[in-house]
């Protein structure tokens, strides 16, 4: 619901609230509400002073939409947990054929934000132009528990722009090196976002 939030609830009644921005925070402040007043679900949405504190979302009150501020990026994204893989049947979803060189695969992303400014592309408003990310150790926590839990030997990272921050991406690699993981992996980037170096890493 970022970049149109009002037309998306006015061409869909169906929805009483929508997230703009990263969902995170706001999700988690959308339901400690909702518990914290014991409300039935028809009484919170009609809060309307309850739901005007809550930034990063749009909702309805009476016959117009209202949209919050939006709400801050997150700056450390090392805060945020593993996503609950454990709760949709990941065995399911078919990677394309492009996305990986070994079965099974998993899905990763730990880098937000974008410097550039495509035109075909609406990350920018979404995550910003900083590039903010995860610790290289963070992901190589992940990457670790993904081997254990799922027995993956292939990652797709879907980061938009993944090798923006050069230092980083070496990071990753030494520490992938160093740490004798045995995946192989895929990422997205820009064309002149990308040395022989780093591809040789």
């Amino acid at each position: 619901m970022t970049i149109e939030p009002v037309e998306v609830l006015e061409e869909n009644k169906c929805f009483d609230i929508g997230v703009c921005g990263e969902g995170e925070i706001t999700i988690e402040e959308i339901f400690e509400l909702y518990i914290k007043h014991g409300y039935r679900y028809e009484k919170f949405i009609n809060d309307q002073q309850l739901l005007s504190k809550i930034d990063g979302i749009v909702f309805r009150k009476n016959d117009y939409i209202v949209v919050n501020k939006p709400r801050d990026l997150i700056s450390n994204l090392d805060i945020l947990p593993f996503p609950a893989r454990d709760l949709v049947p990941i065995e399911k979803y078919i990677p394309l054929p492009n996305q990986y060189k070994r079965l099974p695969v998993v899905h990763m992303v730990v880098i937000r934000g974008c410097p550039y400014k495509c035109t075909f592309c609406s990350n920018n408003a979404v995550f910003g132009r900083k590039i903010r990310s995860r610790s290289p150790m963070k992901v190589i926590e992940e990457i670790k528990h993904l081997i254990a839990v799922y027995g993956a030997k292939d990652i797709s990272f879907w980061d938009d722009m993944m090798t923006a921050n050069k230092k980083w991406m070496y990071a990753l690699c030494d520490l992938i090196i160093r740490e004798k993981i045995d995946i192989t992996w895929t990422c997205y980037a820009r064309a002149d976002s990308v040395t022989k170096d780093l591809l040789k890493q």
